[in-house]
């Protein structure tokens, strides 16, 4: 179930419940437009004013954990259990590019700047290292390897990217 509150005015703005397994993740496409995608392996498009869902994305086939964008050209990255980094056009029915990584991805973050999807992908419990992708092609553009499981990842506007996670089982936060 997706809720949408005003805070300004306390009052609860809408309430989505077609999703029938639990969300995962969320996010704004507009101040009327919001994603949502989960357990039920599909993103759904909704409309504020009108309440009622707008596109209903399908293509992966686990759970989608994460949403990243949108673009001003209109494209919102996803990322979910089956492996795959998808890269989806929202103003029209286009073909979607799609990417498919043999782990699984920790995080998805779109740069500032709307050129690169960060992924960070799982090889080990005890490892993981992030996947730069091009937008709109999703081809890899470098990979960054850490020591360490990754948790999160963020870009800056001024082109650095930051990650966080565990340097070992003993530590007491890093």
């Amino acid at each position: 179930t997706v809720k949408v509150w005003n805070l300004v005015s306390d009052e609860l703005v809408a309430t989505f419940a077609a999703h029938g397994k639990r969300v995962e993740s969320i996010r704004f496409l507009s101040d009327t437009r919001i994603a949502s995608g989960g357990r039920d392996n599909v993103i759904r498009v909704w409309d504020l004013p009108s309440l009622r869902e707008q596109r209903f994305l399908r293509g992966h086939s686990g759970y989608i954990w994460w949403l990243a964008g949108p673009t001003p050209d209109g494209f919102l990255v996803s990322g979910a259990m089956d492996g795959r980094v998808m890269l989806w056009q929202l103003g029209a029915d286009a073909e979607n590019n799609s990417i498919v990584f043999d782990a699984i991805q920790i995080a998805v973050t779109l740069s500032p700047d709307e050129s690169s999807v960060a992924v960070v992908v799982k090889d080990t419990e005890e490892s993981s290292h992030i996947e730069l992708l091009g937008v709109p092609d999703l081809a890899r553009r470098r990979a960054l390897t850490t020591d360490y499981p990754v948790g999160s990842v963020a870009f800056s506007a001024q082109g650095m990217l930051a990650c966080g996670g565990r340097r070992g089982k003993g530590d007491k936060g890093d």
